[in-house]
C-alpha cells in the first residue's frame, strides 16, 4: 500500500465508489472490479497469452450479468457477496497468481477500514522494470447528476481495452476541454467517454436502447449490470407490455447522438444524463426510465469483506 512515483507507468488499474451501510463498506458489482482489475495484470505481464482474456468486452459484462443474477436471487444470502461460476485459464504462473491474491485481500481489508471513499487498485511498472501493486485510498470526491460532452478525434490505441494505462491522458484531454470528452473514431464513430461508457434512446419507447458496439474500449462494469438488468425487462403498455427491454448495440456518430437520449455511466456517479454534446442541448430524460435503471443498479451493491464494522 505504498505510493506512486513520477517515472513509473501505470499499466493497470480499477476504482471505484466505496459507501458504508450499517457499517459495512459496499461496491456495486465488486467482484466484477476485481476481476477486471485481475484480467489487466494479466494483459501487463503477458500480453501475448492474456490479450483475448484481458479485452473480451463481453466478458466483464457476462460477470456482471451474473453478478446481478445472484443479487436478484430471493434464495441467495443477501449479506455474502455474489460470485461468478465462469473461469479462465491464468497465465500467472503461481508464485503471481498468489500474490495477486494475497495483494486483493489485503486490499479489501484496507479499503473497508477506510470506509466512505473512491479508492484504486493499481499495477504500476517502475524505470528499473520491477513492478508493484498498489492500492490508494482516495476521499469520495463530489458527486454529480449530470454532464456534458465534448467530442475528439482518438483513434483507439493499443492498450484501450485495459483500464489504467490511459487515466491521466484523459484526464488531461477533459481538463482541457472542460468537459468530459467523447472519443471518436476517425471514421467518425462514437468510442466512449475518457472517463464513462454510453447508453442511449433512439425513440421514448423502453426497447430502443442501445449500447456502443465498439470493442476496443473498456469493458464497463456498470454498463454490463445495466444491460443484465434491461435483459430482464418487459415494457410497453398492459396488457400487451411483453417486449423485452434488452439494449442493442449500435456504432453511432456524434451528430446521430445529438438527437437521442444519451446515458454516460461510470463506477463512481453511476448513471448521468448527458445534457449537451459540443454546445447542444440534447433532448430531457425521461425520468422513469432513469428510476427504473437507477435502482437496478442499486441492487448491485456489495460487501467489500464479510467483516461488519464495530
Amino acid at each position: 500500500m505504498g505510493t506512486s512515483n513520477a517515472s513509473a507507468t501505470l499499466l493497470a488499474a480499477d476504482s471505484f465508489r466505496v459507501r458504508v451501510r450499517d457499517g459495512v463498506a459496499e461496491v456495486r458489482g465488486f467482484e466484477a472490479h476485481l476481476d477486471r482489475f485481475r484480467r489487466g495484470v494479466e494483459a501487463a505481464l503477458y500480453p501475448n497469452a492474456a490479450t483475448a482474456h484481458a479485452s473480451d468486452g463481453a466478458h466483464g459484462n457476462r460477470l456482471a450479468e451474473a453478478a446481478l443474477r445472484a443479487i436478484l436471487d430471493t434464495a441467495a444470502e443477501p449479506s455474502a457477496a455474489p460470485s461468478s461460476t465462469l473461469t479462465w485459464e491464468s497465465p500467472l504462473t503461481d508464485h503471481e497468481q498468489m500474490q495477486l491474491d494475497s495483494f486483493i485481500e489485503e486490499s479489501r481489508d484496507a479499503i473497508h477500514r477506510f470506509g466512505e471513499g473512491f479508492p484504486r487498485l493499481e499495477f504500476w511498472r517502475d524505470a528499473d522494470g520491477s513492478s508493484r501493486l498498489e492500492c490508494t485510498l482516495r476521499p469520495l470526491p463530489q458527486l454529480t447528476d449530470s454532464l456534458a460532452l465534448r467530442s475528439v478525434i482518438a483513434e483507439p490505441g493499443p492498450v484501450d481495452r485495459v483500464k489504467g494505462p490511459n487515466i491521466a491522458r484523459y484526464a488531461a484531454l477533459n481538463r482541457s476541454l472542460g468537459a468530459e470528452a467523447l472519443l471518436v473514431g476517425a471514421g467518425g464513430l462514437v468510442r466512449e467517454g475518457a472517463t464513462t461508457s454510453l447508453l442511449f434512446w433512439t425513440e421514448e419507447r423502453d426497447d430502443s436502447g442501445h449500447f456502443i458496439d465498439f470493442t476496443e474500449r473498456v469493458s464497463s462494469v456498470t454498463e454490463g449490470i445495466l444491460r443484465a438488468a434491461a435483459d430482464q425487462r418487459l415494457v410497453g403498455t398492459k396488457p400487451a407490455g411483453t417486449r423485452s427491454g434488452r439494449l442493442h448495440g449500435a456504432t453511432p456518430t456524434v451528430a446521430e447522438l445529438q438527437g437521442y437520449e444519451v446515458w454516460t455511466l461510470n463506477a463512481l456517479h453511476g448513471i448521468r444524463p448527458a445534457t449537451h454534446i459540443d454546445g447542444l442541448a440534447l433532448p430531457a430524460f425521461n425520468p422513469a426510465r432513469l428510476q427504473w435503471f437507477s435502482e437496478a443498479l442499486d441492487r448491485s451493491w456489495e460487501p467489500v469483506t464479510g467483516i461488519v464494522a464495530s
